[in-house]
Parts: C-alpha cells; sequence; structure tokens
C-alpha cells in the first residue's frame, strides 16, 4: 500500500509505501 505525506509548491508528492513483506519505502513523484 502507500500513503501521501505531502505536496510542495513544485508539485512534488513526497509519501511512503509498503511491499507485501512489510518493508517500508519513502518516494518522491515528479512529474517530468
Amino acid at each position: 500500500s502507500s500513503s501521501v505525506a505531502g505536496i510542495n509548491d513544485a508539485g512534488q508528492i513526497v509519501g511512503q509505501s509498503t511491499t507485501s513483506s512489510g518493508a517500508g519505502h519513502a518516494f518522491l513523484y515528479a512529474n517530468a
């Protein structure tokens, strides 16, 4: 699963995701 923590003024999205094994990962999404 994944969840969004915030969106900055540049439109970048930061959040976290969890794999099926339970490992957590941060992500930063930027539409290029």
